[in-house]
């Protein structure tokens, strides 16, 4: 299967032990999780950001909470993988993907470098495809189990979509990524993503 993959996509299965996924969820459930807002509806996922944010009206980073403490073994684990230095994974965010729930077709956004992501709770298909539509290649279909790490750089990251269809059971993500080089990063701010419409504060 791996011949397939775009330059710049890899999996590593079993990334972390059953132990370390379940400290990492049972964590989560203290969060504050929130509805991901996109041109004013809400979406299913719910989600919370740290490190850095992107807003998506003005298209700039900008700051956000610390990285808690509970993802250092996780952030361990991703660089130690792929090779990245601890101090270049920036951001990271959490995603909860009720049933029902899913990602579109998407590049994520430009001030973000190296994408890795974590799977937690449950197994979901990851779909690939080239982002110019004249490009013939087929739609790859990566199974992405729980607890594993896939990594989008290269060509994988710059040249190729991925989208998430909707789960069957809940799953919850972790997105981490590293910063373009250069990126400046603005002061923290009340983004419309978060604001869910007819809600107060």
């Amino acid at each position: 299967m791996s011949e397939n993959w775009p330059e710049g996509f890899a999996y590593y299965p079993d990334a972390l032990t059953e132990a370390e996924e379940s400290d990492l969820l049972a964590f989560i459930e203290t969060l504050n999780l929130g509805p991901f807002v996109f041109q004013g509806n809400p979406s299913l996922r719910h989600v919370r950001n740290f490190g850095v944010d992107f807003d998506y009206e003005r298209k700039i980073a900008v700051e956000a909470p610390p990285i808690p403490d509970a993802f250092n073994t996780v952030l361990d684990r991703v660089a130690a993988l792929t090779g990245t230095p601890r101090g270049d994974l920036a951001e990271l965010l959490v995603t909860r993907y009720p049933p029902g729930a899913s990602i579109t077709w998407h590049r994520d956004s430009r001030p973000f470098e190296a994408i890795f992501g974590v799977s937690l709770e449950s197994d979901a298909p990851l779909k690939l495809r080239p982002a110019n539509p004249k490009n013939a290649k087929p739609i790859l279909t990566v199974p992405v189990a729980r607890r594993s790490v896939y990594a989008l750089t290269g060509a994988a990251r710059s040249k190729w979509l991925h989208h998430v269809p909707p789960v069957k059971e809940t799953r919850v993500s972790l997105t981490i990524r590293t910063l373009r080089p250069g990126l400046e990063i603005h002061p923290a701010a009340d983004l419309a993503q978060y604001q869910v419409p007819g809600q107060d504060g």
